[in-house]
């Protein structure tokens, strides 16, 4: 069997706030609840769930996670209109519209989306 990504999960302490961020910035379906603890949503064939913790955890540096949108430029002001950091501005890098922000917990989120 190929090896894939099934699932990404990001631990927060603001569970809530954390849905309304990536799904309203995203123009994501209503989310999953699997419990109380979890949310997630369905994005293909991968699941990103949000966990809620007790403890806020630091977030990686070193990690980041890349959405392909239909137009990174209106995403990346809808994130930031939601609580979203900016990162890198939109830009054209070859045939894309390339960008990234720092979700609400520091989390670094990018955009792509073609020219």
């Amino acid at each position: 069997m190929p090896v894939r990504i099934d699932s990404v999960l990001i631990e927060t302490t603001r569970i809530d706030e954390m849905m309304h961020f990536y799904r309203y910035g995203l123009g994501l379906d209503e989310p999953d609840t699997l419990d109380s603890d979890q949310i997630g949503f369905q994005i293909g064939d991968v699941y990103l769930g949000l966990e809620h913790v007790e403890e806020k955890t630091e977030p990686s540096r070193t990690i980041s996670l890349w959405f392909k949108v239909e137009d990174a430029r209106k995403v990346y002001d809808s994130l930031l209109t939601l609580g979203a950091t900016p990162k890198d501005a939109p830009a054209e890098i070859d045939d894309e519209i390339v960008a990234s922000v720092f979700d609400p917990d520091g989390n670094a989120i990018g955009l792509l989306s073609d020219l």
